[in-house]
C-alpha cells in the first residue's frame, strides 16, 4: 500500500548511540530533483519522526535517507541510505475507504540506525 495525497505521511526511525544522539535528519527528493532536509523530532524511546502533509502530488516518486550525528566529542555521523539505493515510495491516487478512526495515515518504520556500527567523522 502506497501513501496518497489525502493523508499525512509519518516516517519513523529508531536511532541509538551510547553517547547520545545530537541530531537526526531525513533527506528526501521528489522525482529525482534536489535533495531537501527535514530535522526529525524525537518522539519517545529513541524514535525519531518526520511528518509530511500536503507536500506531494499524485504519482510523485519520493526517495529518502537518514543522517544521524552522535553526541560524542567527535560527533560521529551515520548514514542509512539502503546501501546507496535509498528508501522510497510513490504517491497513489486517493482511496475512498475510511478506517475505523475516519482517516488513514501512512507510517513508514525503518530499521534501527545504530551509530556505533558505522561511524564517519563529521
Amino acid at each position: 500500500m502506497n501513501p496518497t495525497t489525502e493523508h499525512p505521511i509519518f516516517i519513523n526511525s529508531t536511532v541509538v548511540d551510547d553517547s547520545g544522539v545530537q541530531s537526526v535528519n531525513l533527506y528526501y527528493r521528489t522525482n529525482g530533483g534536489s535533495w531537501e532536509m527535514n530535522l526529525m523530532i524525537l518522539t519517545k524511546n529513541s524514535i525519531y519522526q518526520v511528518i509530511f502533509s500536503d507536500v506531494f502530488d499524485k504519482n510523485d516518486h519520493v526517495q529518502y535517507y537518514f543522517k544521524a550525528i552522535d553526541d560524542s566529542v567527535n560527533h560521529y555521523i551515520s548514514i542509512s541510505d539502503n546501501n546507496g539505493l535509498f528508501y522510497g515510495f510513490i504517491i497513489s491516487k486517493p482511496s475512498f475507504g475510511i478506517s475505523a478512526f475516519g482517516f488513514l495515515t501512512f507510517i513508514l518504520v525503518l530499521p534501527t540506525i545504530t551509530l556505533l556500527t558505522r561511524k564517519r567523522r563529521k
